[in-house]
């Protein structure tokens, strides 16, 4: 495979937003297309800087800290780096307070934690949680977790707004659809196929998702969705002839 760049240079969303995600729950069916792309748009995110932009996924919502948790590639968030921001589907823009970049693979995690941001920002994100989480008996924040396991749910502190494929169970020619939030102000998505879902790639030094399909620029940091809505990868790299490589989903967790 040609060199693969990294030039896609490059709520809160109505948490309630989040809500719809985890309804369909368990299905096995295809999504109706409007259902899909409306879920896939809710969850997507562009990353804005002074001078870059990228795009991410909402990935879920830290109840101990009261941080809600972007996923996108380090490249991104190394390229906007200090006072970057999330513009929400709806409309809603708020800071990012703080970002982690992986060691292993192009992943980066954005972070919107209440106790840094304006009063007015956090009363905007409480209220608007409070759509999408409901205080337990013991008083303590709690997911709507319809159609999530336990394992899902993993430490009980956070809740996934996304239900996770593992490339384990992705085979070729697989579809799967990205958000393009950047060229265009419609609701639009890019379809692209597997072609290896686990391939060793020198220019990331990991496992890829490595796919036919073609992306703009700020795409990067895209999440990549199969036709139930899973979350199969995120969006790292594209070369000239159409090939795209996405850090597989389960690396988030790690």
């Amino acid at each position: 495979m040609k060199r693969l760049v990294s030039a896609l240079f490059p709520c809160i969303l109505l948490l309630l937003v989040l809500q719809a995600a985890l309804q369909s729950g368990s299905s096995s069916a295809a999504l109706q297309e409007t259902e899909l792309e409306n879920r896939i748009w809710q969850l997507s995110v562009v990353l804005r800087g002074a001078e870059a932009e990228g795009s991410g996924c909402i990935y879920g919502y830290d109840t101990e800290k009261q941080t809600l948790v972007i996923v996108t590639a380090g490249h991104v968030l190394t390229d906007l780096q200090d006072g970057a921001e999330v513009l929400f589907a709806d409309g809603t823009v708020l800071p990012v307070t703080s970002f982690l970049t992986a060691e292993e693979c192009d992943l980066g995690y954005a972070y919107l934690a209440c106790e840094k941001l304006t009063e007015e920002e956090k009363q905007r994100l409480e209220r608007e949680a409070a759509q999408l989480f409901m205080k337990d008996k013991s008083g303590q924040v709690a997911a709507v977790t319809e159609g999530l396991s336990d394992e899902k749910k993993t430490d009980g502190k956070f809740r996934e707004a996304v239900k996770v494929r593992e490339s384990s169970s992705l085979q070729k020619n697989d579809v799967f659809h990205m958000p393009d939030r950047i060229s265009t102000e419609e609701r639009s998505l890019v379809t692209g196929y597997v072609v290896d879902p686990d391939r060793y790639l020198e220019e990331f030094g990991c496992e890829m998702v490595y796919a036919d399909g073609s992306a703009v620029p700020g795409m990067s940091g895209s999440g990549m969705f199969d036709e139930e809505g899973n979350l199969i990868g995120i969006l790292c790299g594209v070369t000239e002839q159409y090939e795209l490589a996405g850090v597989p989903a389960e690396n988030i967790r790690k």
